[in-house]
């Protein structure tokens, strides 16, 4: 701790017997004085750490509450879409009772299969069956794939142009379209492209299915490319 030097003003060492400054003798600090005097800073130095390692405890306790928000949150995610893996098969369809769930394949191009689950809710809205359907490509990226089966293309089409006219309320734009058709030239369906932001979603039709798939626009075009092959 320093103190003034009485003759002029410089700071001054306790327990200095000369100011270095001007050379004016310096009466010794009182030890009462000087108790005091390091009581204060020994307490002031006791609070310091305390007040620290308020603020860090908080700003931890906020990202612990960050982190803590994000599980739930993707707990909640997977609960509703995810179910119990099926029984895979090394290679070729993977099984399900459905019809459609003979389409779906292990291996689409660079994409693998990871996940399948019947929606029997779309199915009571009007489609015979539905499937969604997750792939990973070997990079990681996912995508999203719908697969719907009606008792007419009619109904398929009207299917696809109902979500198409949805998506576009919520801002998505229609980027492409057209008709497909069979190696003899028959037209079987429709397709249809949207793009929102960083995401492109795949409408078409296949006779009686109806399908959707979602993601970054380049694997959502390759892997339409692939599984058109099979739906």
């Amino acid at each position: 701790m320093t103190r003034p030097c009485p003759t002029c003003g410089a700071g001054v060492l306790e327990g200095t017997a000369y100011c270095p400054n001007c050379g004016q003798q310096l009466a010794p600090v009182p030890a009462e004085e000087s108790a005091g005097t390091a009581e204060r800073s020994n307490s002031t130095l006791s609070q310091e750490p305390s007040s620290v390692g308020l603020l860090g405890g908080g700003a931890l306790a906020g990202v612990l509450a960050v982190l803590v928000l994000l599980a739930v949150g993707v707990l909640i995610y997977f609960s509703l879409i995810r179910q119990e893996p099926t029984d895979q098969q090394d290679g070729g369809a993977a099984p399900n009772n459905g019809s459609l769930g003979q389409l779906v394949q292990q291996q689409v191009g660079d994409f693998t299969l990871q996940d399948k689950m019947e929606l029997p809710e779309d199915a009571d809205a009007g489609a015979d069956e539905a499937l969604a359907i997750s792939y990973v490509a070997s990079d990681g990226t996912e995508v999203t794939n719908f697969l719907f089966g009606f008792s007419s293309s009619e109904k398929a089409n009207l299917a696809l142009h109902g979500q198409v006219q949805n998506a576009e309320t919520e801002g998505y734009e229609q980027v492409g379209g057209g008709n497909i058709t069979n190696p003899e030239g028959q037209e079987i369906g429709a397709w249809v492209e949207l793009k929102k932001g960083g995401t492109t979603v795949m409408h078409w039709t296949n006779d009686k299915k109806y399908a959707v798939v979602a993601g970054p626009e380049d694997y959502v075009d390759e892997f339409y490319a692939a599984v058109s092959a099979y739906y």
